[in-house]
């Protein structure tokens, strides 16, 4: 069986988007579901081949997680094709990649949608790095809650004890 595919975005791909990425990634390893489900990461604006920024990557070295090996990429029309899934950060990114592939407008969501709400995840780039925990924090969060939804919406059963 070949694994699906979940494309999260922001914009520069070097905060939000690989922090997602990066807690996704962890917490599909500890349910021993990545063999299923591959993550992605792409920008609607972002500096190709740019590091996560230094504060994203030790926000998450802190949780345990590594993602200093991640390297900013723009999102393509094929990507947003090859996505069963397409996860943005903000209402602004959901228009940005429903204009660059209309028909992949109904597999896209907000991040906050996986959980029955509708709220855009603000970006900490350029502010203190306590604004990067808030951000790592709300994301984490959303991701956690919001994972029954995301298994349903790629069709993947969920580990027995999840």
């Amino acid at each position: 069986m070949n694994p699906k595919t979940v494309l999260i975005v922001c914009t520069g791909n070097i905060c939000r988007s690989p922090m997602a990425y990066g807690l996704l990634k962890a917490k599909l390893d500890r349910l021993g579901l990545s063999p299923h489900i591959r993550v992605e990461t792409a920008g609607t604006f972002a500096l190709d081949g740019e590091p996560p920024s230094p504060e994203a990557q030790r926000v998450l070295a802190e949780r345990g997680i590594d993602i200093s090996h991640h390297r900013a990429r723009t999102v393509t029309p094929e990507m947003l094709r090859r996505a069963d899934l397409v996860i943005a950060m903000t209402e602004r990114h959901r228009r940005s990649l429903f204009f660059l592939l209309p028909e992949a407008g109904v597999k896209i969501l907000l991040l906050s949608e996986l959980v029955g709400e509708h709220k855009d995840i603000k970006d900490p780039y350029g502010g203190p790095y306590e604004g990067y925990v808030r951000t790592a924090d709300l994301l984490e969060d959303y991701l956690e809650r919001g994972l029954p939804t995301l298994l349903s919406r790629l069709d993947v059963s969920p580990p027995d004890e999840a």
